[in-house]
């Protein structure tokens, strides 16, 4: 089965044939796998606790590094972590001198993990995901992105149906200095409407609606992120 790997592409910073401009690929990757899903997934495997895992290739990690310590390369078998010296030498027998010469560690994949490879079809996406707030207000000043009331508050716009198992969608009100002050309620939501309950407005004044949302896209994809300016005053 062919896996689609999503990419964008992005104009190189410095062209390569003279001032003919070209274009460098890119994946997207909308998420990295933890450390503890990695052990959870093996555990499941190998009927372990996802803790015992978690403690094997930690400390295999801890061995790996005492070898590249005691000036050994490491070959397993999906990745060879080789040592570098990095920098020039004046002479053959020039010695190590920090400050002109460092050492690093570079990882090579092996033929395995090479060889899934063949398994991924690329596939280019010029744009990401797109979203619009369209107009926000609440059932008492029904005041255009002015806020009087935390509950019955509604946002109308594009492409914006949350996904509230994933923690990276979501509503947010935000100060003018980019801290979030306010985490709605979602009480109804579709691709164009949101309903909100606030429970509690922040002080009065100027802040910052923002919606995240994939509104049913892959994972792959960063959430959109659409953003209006509203003002709080609260009623009497």
């Amino acid at each position: 089965m062919k896996i689609p790997m999503l990419f964008t592409t992005q104009k190189a910073a410095i062209p390569m044939h003279g001032d003919i401009s070209y274009w460098v690929g890119r994946a997207i990757r909308g998420r990295t796998a933890t450390s503890e899903e990695v052990a959870a997934a093996v555990a499941e495997k190998l009927r372990l606790s996802p803790s015992d895992v978690k403690y094997i290739y930690t400390k295999t990690g801890e061995i790996v590094r005492e070898i590249i310590i005691g000036g050994r390369n490491v070959n397993l078998d999906w990745v060879a972590f080789t040592v570098s010296l990095i920098g020039s030498f004046e002479k053959r027998d020039s010695p190590f001198t920090a400050g002109r010469n460092m050492l690093m560690v570079r990882a090579h994949s092996r033929t395995g993990l090479r060889d899934c490879l063949a398994n991924v079809t690329p596939r280019n996406v010029t744009d990401g995901l797109k979203a619009a707030i369209l107009s926000v207000m609440d059932n008492v000043a029904m005041e255009e992105c002015v806020l009087t009331v935390p509950s019955k508050v509604l946002v109308a716009g594009n492409n914006i149906l949350i996904d509230s198992t994933h923690d990276d969608e979501g509503v947010s009100l935000l100060s003018k200095n980019g801290d979030v002050v306010a985490t709605p309620t979602i009480l109804s939501n579709d691709a164009s409407t949101l309903d909100l309950d606030f429970g509690e407005l922040p002080p009065d004044g100027s802040y910052t609606l923002v919606v995240k949302a994939r509104t049913g896209a892959s994972m792959d994809f960063a959430p959109a992120v659409a953003r209006r300016n509203v003002t709080v005053r609260k009623a009497n």
